[in-house]
């Protein structure tokens, strides 16, 4: 994804009110007004279905598992705007993890029924172990909790 580069100094993010200590940056509609892909609504939209690149804004029409294709972001997009709701039961917005320090932002799309998600939010809270035991389990998946521990990306869950 893009890193942002329209940030002109660190000076734009500032601390954080969050409960995750997030940080907050202050101009965000920067980063909409010169998104190519922050059009959410059909045709030619992320997330709109298609044919061809020809009829997504970004040229972008992937064939998923089930052999629809959408338009979906590609290295180099902006990821689209949003707000919701954190593991902190906060409004977070995703731009305010526009950075120009390069770091990563790891985003988990977390369900209060998803026996996995809270497997996951257990290992990086408490250090529990269960989520070993799961069949989807890597032991690669050691280098993204060190990463966050270091605060090296950022992990959000909504």
């Amino acid at each position: 994804m893009q890193t942002f580069s329209n940030i002109e100094s660190s000076a734009d993010i500032v601390s954080s009110d969050y409960s995750g200590n997030w940080p907050i940056y202050n101009d965000k509609e920067s980063i909409i007004k010169n998104s190519n892909t922050n059009k959410l609504d059909c045709p030619n939209g992320v997330g709109c279905e298609c044919v061809n690149n020809n009829d997504c804004i970004n040229s972008n029409c992937v064939k998923h598992m089930k052999g629809d294709r959408y338009c979906a972001i590609k290295e180099g997009d902006t990821f689209p705007h949003f707000q919701a709701i954190d593991q902190f039961d906060e409004i977070v917005d995703i731009y305010d993890f526009a950075n120009d320090e390069g770091k990563y932002v790891l985003v988990e799309m977390g369900a209060g029924w998803c026996s996995p998600c809270h497997s996951l939010a257990s290992w990086f809270a408490w250090d529990e172990q269960e989520i070993k035991t799961k069949p989807f389990w890597r032991d690669r998946y050691n280098r993204i909790k060190e990463l966050v521990q270091n605060g090296d990306i950022y992990f959000i869950t909504i």
